[in-house]
């Protein structure tokens, strides 16, 4: 009757340890994927100004070019 017991006490102790180690898993792998997104948003937010501000130079050097041909003409 103990050896019953303590086998059943046994498989619930495990059960829980298992369903522990899958919550942690699952939190780690929610993290992960969390870290990772806020990463791309940070990279695409980067690169976003970092185009616009190419865009800025690109459009003063077309002003200079058109100034410049103004004033020659």
């Amino acid at each position: 009757m103990a050896k019953g017991i303590n086998a059943m006490c046994q498989t619930i102790q495990n059960s829980i340890e298992n369903s522990i180690a899958k919550d942690a898993l699952r939190g780690m792998i929610w993290l992960a994927l969390r870290n990772e997104i806020e990463n791309n948003n940070n990279n695409n937010k980067k690169n976003r100004i970092r185009i616009s501000h190419q865009m800025k130079i690109i459009s003063f050097k077309r002003i200079v070019k058109i100034a410049c041909f103004l004033l020659v003409v």
